[in-house]
């Protein structure tokens, strides 16, 4: 049978259609594309005329045919009750399950490696600090001691803490749950991608990196404010990445001696991580900054340490800044 032939069968005469083996129709090829798409968009179809099989095409050639009826149709040719090789009709669209995606710290470093330090006495200052940083938000994340309950959110299985270090200094301390431990790299990756707006943080936050002395070792600049409405705040702020373990992550923030040419002549100084204090490098800001428009803030100590877990990816994150009330205080 030819191509003319097999068009006149498909489109002018009657069509017997099989539905796991049980007639749902003979009628024109136009009906039997409504009824096939009414029984489901990706139902198995065998299609026969008057009894015999439309097999002297290839299974594909009749797929295309069924497609222009039913776009989505799995055809299934017989010939003498012998099943012809298949494919599913052009177009049908393929269910794939979205990869938990996201932007690695090496890519993060390549969009931003024109900020890179190029001063080896600064980097190896900034290491020197941040590898202390690790160690005070290591203590300040896994120690309960001092730390008293003051709200929980049943979404996340959000709890927070709060204590007063040496006497004066609020910390406060968040706990939550991201579950499934496939998305611990996720969690990870996109807490250090200043792109993302985390979980903790204001919904006006902008964040941008603004030093680069490695893929995991930064200077960034945070914009935050709590309602469309309130004065901006901002800091500036060294951040690092550790991998503590192959489950265990370390993201951590603090202030230093940044001239930024703020016009505050209010001395700022860290109380938690005292080094820091003599950590000095000088920032090119905006105009907003040097003419006073935000308020200046100070990080004494932040960060988070990711913990993947048998059901779950947890996550406790720490805040301690100068001029910021925290978000849910």
């Amino acid at each position: 049978m030819n191509k003319f032939y097999i068009q006149i069968a498909l489109f002018l005469l009657s069509v017997s259609i099989y539905l796991n083996n049980k007639t749902i129709a003979t009628e024109s090829a136009p009906e039997i594309a409504k009824k096939i798409k009414s029984k489901n968009s990706h139902v198995t179809v065998s299609v026969y005329m008057n009894d015999n099989p439309l097999a002297t095409e290839s299974a594909l050639e009749i797929a295309k045919k069924i497609q222009s009826k039913d776009r989505y149709a799995t055809v299934s040719v017989y010939m003498n009750d012998k099943p012809l090789p298949t494919e599913p009709a052009p177009g049908k669209p393929k269910k794939i399950k979205p990869k938990d995606l996201y932007v690695t710290s090496e890519e993060i470093y390549e969009k931003n490696k024109e900020l890179l330090c190029t001063n080896p006495e600064e980097i190896k200052n900034a290491e020197k600090l941040m590898n202390e940083a690790v160690e005070h938000l290591k203590y300040h994340a896994t120690c309960k001691k001092g730390y008293k309950a003051i709200s929980h959110i049943v979404r996340d299985h959000m709890v927070f803490f709060k204590k007063k270090h040496q006497g004066d200094t609020d910390v406060v301390r968040v706990t939550y749950r991201k579950m499934d431990t496939n998305r611990y790299n996720k969690v990870v990756a996109d807490i250090w991608n200043p792109d993302v707006i985390k979980l903790v943080e204001y919904t006006y936050t902008k964040t941008k990196f603004v030093r680069v002395y490695n893929p995991n070792l930064v200077i960034i600049q945070q914009r935050f404010k709590k309602w469309p409405w309130s004065h901006e705040k901002y800091f500036y702020a060294l951040a690092k990445k550790v991998q503590l373990s192959k489950y265990e992550s370390i993201i951590v923030m603090t202030s230093a001696n940044i001239i930024d040419h703020h016009p505050s002549d209010k001395e700022y100084k860290n109380t938690i991580i005292e080094s820091a204090n003599s950590f000095t490098t000088e920032i090119d800001s905006e105009e907003d900054i040097r003419s006073g428009k935000l308020k200046k803030t100070f990080v004494r100590l932040a960060g988070y340490l990711i913990q993947e877990c048998q059901t779950y990816v947890g996550v406790t994150y720490i805040n301690s800044i100068d001029g910021n009330c925290y978000i849910y205080t």
